[in-house]
């Protein structure tokens, strides 16, 4: 019985310490489009694809104003899937002309691998 029980955990063990497959992201922004103009109080709609390998373990949607560094828009998302469709707004709120940088950041793993794709815009003030 002593000798099943030592194999048993033995075997599970070394099932325990097999690492996930890697897992590749293509990431796919359909707008805005690169140094698009934004007006005061128009709409960034950041849309897209994320299209993985396998599962991957979540995005994250910033944007940020690469004038002030200041960030405008952030949002994490918790969600196991193999794709995952990007669709976010923010409303053009500076007060001085700026490049707005909108990104997304896809965990690939739990290791904490990343996949990171960016696109910039111009927005302008009233």
């Amino acid at each position: 019985m002593k000798k099943i029980l030592v194999g048993a955990s033995l075997l599970l063990s070394i099932t325990a310490c097999h690492k996930e497959e890697e897992v590749n992201a293509t990431i796919s922004i359909s707008s805005p489009l690169v140094m698009d103009t934004l007006a005061f109080g128009d709409t960034l709609k950041l849309t897209g694809t994320v299209t993985g390998t396998g599962e991957m373990h979540g995005y994250s949607v910033m944007i940020m104003n690469l004038l002030s560094g200041g960030m405008v828009y952030s949002h994490d998302y918790d969600i196991h899937s193999d794709v995952y469709t990007v669709s976010e707004s923010w409303i053009n709120d500076v007060v001085d002309t700026s490049i707005v940088r909108a990104t997304v950041d896809v965990i690939k793993d739990h290791e904490g691998n990343h996949e990171i794709k960016s696109v910039s815009v111009l927005c302008v003030p009233q």
